[in-house]
């Protein structure tokens, strides 16, 4: 694989090396300790195995990983390499495939004592292998289990009590599990993760808890393979045209933290449709933040939504009309509790305070002009475990890409989630419009730990804010994948960023970011779009309007595009090349592209705004 350069990717720090290895029907990689696109003959039966280690707040215990040693023969192939966290955990860490049968297994000592809310394997199954599919559950009490995953994302853990899990997915695959407690499974589309996640230990028992010195450590996962069958027939059938659809709006949001910048003459040329300020009415600067939010909205062009965190236990009434009347015209108010920006498992100990409801019927009375949203100011789990009720007028929620997996592989992949997550999303909202508040790379928020992970270096780095990937061409590919599932979904806006900061459009010197060209290239197609999300085998995704089309690559390696039904015939490329040029000017894509005639070949990570013409 193509390694990108730092203009794609954001940083001089290269992305995680993979190593392949095959054995007979098995075929997989190696990188950073974990197993990765676990194949068996030609068939991806397992996304990931991995024994990681988090801290007191979820955060990522560093794992120093060694050199393998690798003994492979006819018969067989294993490898073993040294794993260390820290001064805590020094462990032996392997894997063996033998016929049908592959085994992962960590085994050694905990040398100091560890404060964890989870050490222990993980692992990840792709999305095919179980939505809508049935799964045989043992338990350590008894097997044979049989048992449905929904195709809609699960608030909860669809499967507890895991010793072993079987399941069709042309071969016959089971997984089982060993240590001193079960598994359970989580729904990582909740966090748009591109996976079920089968993980060590249930979260029914506190945490965080403690490794204590001289603890043993040993935990493995094997999989087993039975026959060969093919996968399930797919039809030669052509796949009916993508329908035409309307462009989601899209806007910024000002965090409660976050200054605005000095000078928003950059962000004006992007012309933004829509300003979000998130106001804390618990603070004594509301209003004037309100007065504030009203003139960047004024100056930008743009209309003036809310993000109002209201006190749980007050009377929220003279709150809310003061802040009304200092922000002036509002186009939409979603006002939440404060309690409610902590994450709660579906069958834990909820908040007793004011209630969402009670929050929205409060914004109502004092934005009478305004949609009001039901949802969450934090993530889609939040949203998708206390789904809105009351009375609305759209639902809303966020996405973060690094919840769990920081990894370039990974990053992109949370794409392959968004068409589920959508899905579960407008179930819920009762044939209101969907609006994702804020779509970003890193996270604004911590419900699950309290804090976000420090960053200072902006590392590829899980539950931070800081990623680099922002400022590179990533950063952009990312979001024009993301935006064409969200209009073929039917999404009606999504807020790309923020107005400043590490989320923002804008780098820390007042340049254009690659991303932000999206804005002016969405909006140069016009009101009605065709989506074409990207595919598995695809590596590109495009947005079709008359005239023209926005296309991104992806992957780190080129690819070649075709459009259907189009002859392309001037591209304005956006790529590592020409970044730098870009970043001083908010209308550098419309601009003139060059002559082109057939396949468009797009560098690593690159957009492009091409001209066509219908064939």
């Amino acid at each position: 694989m193509q390694q990108p350069d730092t203009g794609a990717v954001g940083t001089e720090v290269p992305g995680e090396a993979l190593s392949w290895y095959e054995h007979q029907a098995w075929r997989f990689a190696v990188g950073g300790g974990a197993l990765r696109y676990v194949s068996y003959a030609g068939v991806e039966i397992v996304r990931a195995i991995a024994f990681l280690s988090r801290d007191a707040y979820w955060g990522v215990n560093s794992a120093t990983v060694g050199d393998a040693d690798v003994d492979a023969s006819a018969d067989g192939l294993t490898l073993r390499w040294p794993l260390q966290f820290g001064t805590a955990l020094s462990l032996e860490c392997g894997v063996s495939v033998a016929g049908d049968t592959l085994r992962m297994w960590v085994s050694g000592k905990v040398r100091a004592e560890l404060r964890t809310s989870r050490t222990g394997f993980v692992v990840l199954h792709p999305i095919d292998t179980l939505a809508g599919k049935q799964v045989v559950l043992d338990t350590p009490e008894a097997a044979g289990q049989a048992m449905m995953i929904a195709r809609e994302v699960n608030p909860a853990q669809p499967i507890k009590n895991i010793r072993a899990l079987h399941f069709d997915h042309g071969p016959r695959v089971t997984i089982a599990f060993q240590a001193d407690q079960p598994f359970e499974m989580e729904d990582q589309r909740n966090w748009t993760d591109a996976s079920f996640k089968t993980y060590f230990r249930p979260l029914a028992l506190p945490f965080p808890y403690t490794l204590h010195a001289g603890d043993t450590l040993e935990q493995s996962v094997r999989v087993d393979v039975t026959g060969t069958a093919a996968r399930a027939h797919v039809t030669d059938d052509p796949e009916p045209a993508p329908a035409m659809v309307s462009v989601p709006s899209m806007g910024l949001v000002w965090l409660d933290d976050e200054p605005a910048p000095d000078d928003l003459t950059p962000l004006g040329g992007l012309a933004p449709d829509w300003i979000a300020a998130q106001l804390d009415l618990r603070s004594p600067k509301v209003i004037a933040r309100a007065r504030q939010a009203s003139e960047i909205a004024r100056q930008l062009g743009a209309a003036l939504r809310l993000r109002l965190i209201l006190d749980d236990a007050g009377a929220p009434d003279a709150a809310l009309r003061a802040v009304a009347e200092a922000a002036g015209p509002v186009e939409a108010v979603h006002a939440l509790p404060a309690a409610f920006l902590h994450s709660y498992q579906p069958d834990g100990q909820w908040p007793d305070g004011m209630s969402c409801a009670q929050a929205q019927e409060a914004a109502r009375a004092a934005f009478p002009g305004a949609d009001i949203q039901a949802g969450m100011l934090t993530f889609f789990p939040e949203f998708n475990r206390h789904r809105p009720q009351g009375d609305y007028d759209a639902v809303s929620f966020g996405t973060a890409a690094i919840v769990h997996d920081a990894d370039d592989l990974s990053v992109m992949e949370t794409l392959q989630a968004l068409p589920d997550v959508i899905a579960t999303a407008h179930a819920s909202a009762t044939g209101k419009p969907v609006d994702i508040g804020l779509a970003t790379l890193g996270l604004w928020a911590n419900p699950y730990g309290g804090k976000l992970v420090d960053n200072p270096q902006w590392q590829r780095c899980p539950l931070a804010k800081e990623d680099p990937r922002i400022r590179g061409l990533f950063g952009a590919a990312w979001l024009v994948g993301y935006l064409s599932h969200a209009g073929a979904a039917h999404v009606r806006s999504v807020g790309v960023g923020t107005i400043s900061g590490a989320l923002g459009l804008l780098s820390e010197d007042g340049s254009l970011r690659p991303l932000a060209h999206v804005l002016p290239a969405l909006r140069a197609l016009g009101q009605r779009v065709t989506c074409l999300p990207p595919q598995t085998e695809q590596g590109w995704a495009a947005i079709m309007g008359p005239g023209r089309a926005l296309v991104a690559n992806i992957t780190p390696d080129p690819v070649s595009v075709t459009l259907p039904g189009s002859r392309i015939v001037a591209a304005r490329l956006l790529d590592a090349e020409h970044a730098p040029e870009a970043a001083q000017s908010p209308d550098w894509i419309l601009q003139k592209g060059g002559v082109m005639d057939g396949a468009i070949p797009l560098p690593s990570y690159a957009i492009a705004l091409l001209e066509r013409e219908e064939s």
